[in-house]
């Protein structure tokens, strides 16, 4: 079915999506992002989003990109402030660089598909 599907151009396009549904998509070969292109899947940072942070769909790395870090937060891999000290202890090398991944993913997805 996916063979036909592909051989003949058709897509999944509803018109309207909620947020509900637009969250709940999966994030790893969105079906946004893999047609733009615009998403890197297989690097270091989002292979870090996926094991470590155990981000698994839109909502969550909506959830995690806008997370409001402490005023204490640096931009380095050092830093010392309490969220990025919990994200080290998960395995995250870099938190600040895993966050500036997420946002960038965020912003592959086309406007439909963005929550």
């Amino acid at each position: 079915m996916l063979k036909m599907a592909k051989k003949y151009g058709v897509t999944f396009a509803p018109p309207k999506l909620s947020e509900r549904l637009k969250n709940q998509m999966p994030l790893w070969y969105h079906i946004s992002g893999v047609k733009n292109n615009k998403i890197k899947y297989h690097n270091g940072w989002a292979t870090c989003l996926r094991m470590n942070h155990e981000i698994k769909n839109v909502g969550e790395l909506t959830r995690y990109a806008w997370t409001a870090w402490p005023h204490n937060h640096k931009k380095r891999t050092n830093c010392a402030c309490p969220q990025c000290k919990a994200m080290r202890t998960k395995g995250c090398k870099n938190p600040t660089k895993c966050l500036n991944n997420a946002l960038i993913i965020i912003k592959g997805l086309t406007a439909k598909w963005c929550p």
